[in-house]
């Protein structure tokens, strides 16, 4: 499939679907630089594109790489998808809790992780609620939540 979308680019590099796309491909292999360029693309292209703007502020909230992470950028962005009826609420909120925390503002962190937390328990989405059980111990300690 990564082929494929880089075929679409080389011919048309326009294209935000395939760029979204390729930088999910790239996030699932834990290649943050490359994914991180690929929905620079797209919101260069498409500035609103909501699923570019939250794993966009993801990875600079949550890079395990120091040099890949901005805080004050992962927030903006972040802020501005906050509202997009396109992505879960619990989703959308976990990406701002990481960014406040990034942004070493804990508790407004801790504020929407319970939020987020909230609203997967009421989806059932046991994964995702224990995901932030996990992250809202750190930021109610102080501490921010990095990839591994």
């Amino acid at each position: 499939m990564q082929v494929q979308y880089k075929k679409a680019l080389w011919l048309q590099p326009d294209i935000v679907e395939a760029h979204v796309q390729l930088g999910n491909i790239l996030l699932r292999r834990w290649d943050f630089p490359h994914a991180l360029a690929e929905y620079d693309s797209a919101l260069r292209i498409a500035p609103q594109n909501a699923d570019a703007q939250l794993q966009l502020a993801w990875i600079l909230a949550c890079a395990p790489n120091d040099s890949l992470r901005n805080g004050r950028r992962a927030l903006s962005l972040a802020q501005r998808v906050s509202q997009s009826p396109t992505i879960a609420e619990s989703v959308r909120q976990q990406v701002l809790a990481a960014a406040y925390a990034e942004s070493r503002q804990f508790e407004k962190a801790v504020e929407v992780a319970r939020s987020a937390l909230e609203s997967a328990s009421s989806r059932g989405d046991s994964a995702q609620a224990d995901e932030l059980r996990r992250q809202l111990l750190l930021y109610q300690s102080g501490s921010v939540y990095h990839e591994p």
